[in-house]
């Protein structure tokens, strides 16, 4: 019904509605900022929804704040050796996940869900004693004396230049407030030296950073050790989750392991079936980026892509389109045969970790499925375009994935994809941008913000 009013009013009626709506919320937030500060207060933001860093960071969270209240009863992995002040912090613990979709925020006790510019989520951010965010704040958002402020960001090792490496691309107005955003921020986490770098550079970073890793990409390292506890000691993957065992995830000297260890195109193995007992199909998600005026994201015959798919790694195979919040609104790919709109789902790496092959264009998704050892392939009909609008920081061309210009094209690189070919590429590039993905970086996180309403 909200979508539909604005839809029908008149432009000028919801701008001066919009004005009016935001010189509200922002008198409530500074005057909420007279009340005190709570220390046991956490609250999280991704404005997109129920997803990315902040969603893992937000489930560890929850999981520690049940492990320390069951530890009476039994011991926890989670929570090891818990003194009772330390149990008593994780117990208190409130967490406020502030997102403008809340009805995708799971309901539990341990986690309250906060529409994005209510009067709820502006007191739960004048209040809060940590903020956890997944993007830039509101213009109107200033943190106080005994507020800390932990920047995951929504990226990580990237292909688009972003923030003050595209300042011209951006607009001066955003580039002020991401500087003054910056200078708010204690703690960046980063994935890489080169997420490092760029965060110095880029984003002005002058606080510290910490290389735990991303928190949503903890679990393509999990995945493959829950596969080797399964006793699937003979399968492919059980390589891969040995590589990742012995370097405790993907690091600078052991990176690209697990693209090494994966056997000559092999897929996800861990497809169900139908009641029947027929095998699911194989899933092919295409995930491109946002980029503004783009009107047309699917310059593919689905059915010829599926034959390709086929062709090459066999059964039967399901395209699934997962569009940027942006480019998702208001668009409706039904009309599109042979795909499957799956871009309302909250969260696309819960999508990613089950998926067979990945197919994006600039998306910085393609340096963390590739982690898998799944195809990867690149797609984009407008690359000299981008590369003068936005910038590449690195050349599309010479990337380690097949990149393809034309549909044609694409249909041709997925048949005559060779996995050997581009190990030692992919191998070399983890070691060129320095990657640190631990496996525990939601873990490590959340270490931090406990020391933080511990006031240590």
């Amino acid at each position: 019904m909200r979508e539909r009013l604005k839809r029908l009013a008149p432009k000028s009626m919801i701008r001066i509605y919009q004005r009016a709506r935001y010189l509200g919320i922002t008198a409530l937030f500074f005057a909420a900022r007279l009340l005190p500060v709570r220390k046991n207060l956490v609250a999280l933001c991704n404005v997109w929804g129920y997803g990315d860093n902040a969603k893992y960071v937000a489930e560890e969270l929850i999981a520690r704040k049940k492990a320390a209240r069951e530890a009476g009863n039994a011991k926890s992995s989670r929570t090891p050796d818990l003194s009772a002040q330390e149990r008593k912090l994780w117990r208190s613990l409130q967490i406020v996940f502030i997102t403008n979709h809340p009805e995708q925020v799971p309901a539990c006790p341990e986690l309250t869900a906060r529409r994005t510019n209510t009067p709820r989520a502006v007191l739960a951010l004048a209040c809060a004693r940590v903020w956890v965010d997944n993007n830039r704040k509101e213009a109107y958002i200033r943190k106080r004396r005994g507020q800390y402020y932990i920047q995951l960001w929504h990226g990580g090792v990237a292909l688009k230049k972003i923030e003050g490496d595209c300042v011209q691309a951006l607009g001066k107005e955003y580039i002020r407030r991401a500087r003054r955003d910056s200078a708010a921020t204690d703690l960046f986490i980063s994935n890489s030296d080169f997420c490092t770098r760029m965060y110095r550079r880029a984003f002005w970073a002058k606080c510290e950073i910490a290389e735990y890793g991303s928190p949503r990409n903890d679990r393509f390292v999990h995945t493959a050790a829950e596969q080797a506890a399964d006793g699937e000691k003979n399968n492919s993957r059980a390589g891969q989750t040995a590589a990742y065992a012995e370097a405790g995830g993907i690091n600078s000297t052991k990176a690209g392991r697990t693209a090494e260890q994966a056997a000559d195109g092999e897929l996800n193995c861990s497809r169900g079936v139908t009641a029947e007992g027929k095998l699911l199909p194989r899933c092919a998600v295409y995930a491109p980026t946002y980029r503004t005026g783009r009107n047309s994201f699917c310059s593919f015959d689905a059915a010829q892509l599926r034959a390709a798919l086929a062709d090459r790694f066999g059964g039967e195979w399901e395209i699934l389109v997962r569009l940027h919040p942006l480019a998702a609104e208001g668009r409706d790919l039904r009309k599109i045969p042979g795909v499957r709109d799956i871009s309302g789902a909250p969260d696309l790496y819960e999508i990613l970790y089950g998926a067979d092959v990945l197919i994006t264009d600039y998306s910085n998704t393609m340096f963390e499925f590739a982690m898998t050892g799944r195809p990867v392939f690149l797609y984009a009909d407008d690359v000299r375009e981008y590369e003068k609008e936005r910038g590449l920081y690195f050349d599309f061309r010479t990337l380690p994935f097949d990149g393809a210009e034309t549909a044609k094209e694409l249909y041709r690189q997925i048949r005559d994809y060779d996995p050997e070919r581009r190990r030692g590429e992919l191998r070399r590039l983890y070691e060129a941008v320095g990657l640190k993905e631990s496996g525990k970086a939601a873990a490590l996180v959340a270490e931090r913000i406990a020391a933080e309403c511990a006031g240590e």
